[in-house]
């Protein structure tokens, strides 16, 4: 889809946490694991091959993939009780993502913030301000191009 519309943006809609971003860095830059197919898919439509699967090689074409969900930025419109503890293999993962070679500077200041706060949130966690809270929220991130 990039390839064919480069103007058209996509956006990635992941939880604030390592594997979120892993999921989104997968579609933007496709997995190692899928070895010389990677370059077919990084226009949107590659998938990590399995849960264990964070290193990440450019493809020939990446995906201009936005990160439009919840950031760093965000995180004084969630509730305190909303937050998750990270787990071991979420410092695993945010390990192995800021360890990379391609990631993007912005994206590993959000993976530091993670790491130094221990905590994770979910998109869900926006609820919190009603069940219209998130459209308005993305809407609003989208006309003010809060997105990265």
């Amino acid at each position: 889809m990039s390839r064919t519309f480069p103007d058209i943006k996509i956006f990635g809609l992941v939880d604030w946490n390592p594997a979120g971003l892993a999921i989104l860095c997968t579609f933007k830059y496709g997995s190692i694991g899928m070895g010389l197919e990677a370059y077919r898919y990084g226009d949107g439509g590659a998938v990590c091959c399995s849960s264990t699967c964070y290193s990440y090689v450019i493809c020939s074409v990446a995906c201009n993939i936005k990160w439009l969900g919840l950031r760093k930025d965000d995180l004084a419109a969630i509730p305190e009780e909303s937050f998750i503890p990270l787990k071991p293999k979420d410092l695993q993962i945010a390990k192995s993502l800021t360890s990379s070679e391609i990631l993007q500077d912005n994206y590993k200041e959000e993976l530091a913030v993670m790491v130094q706060s221990g905590k994770k949130a979910e998109i869900e966690a926006l609820y919190f301000h009603g069940y219209d809270f998130l459209g308005k929220y993305l809407a609003n991130k989208i006309v003010q191009v809060d997105y990265i």
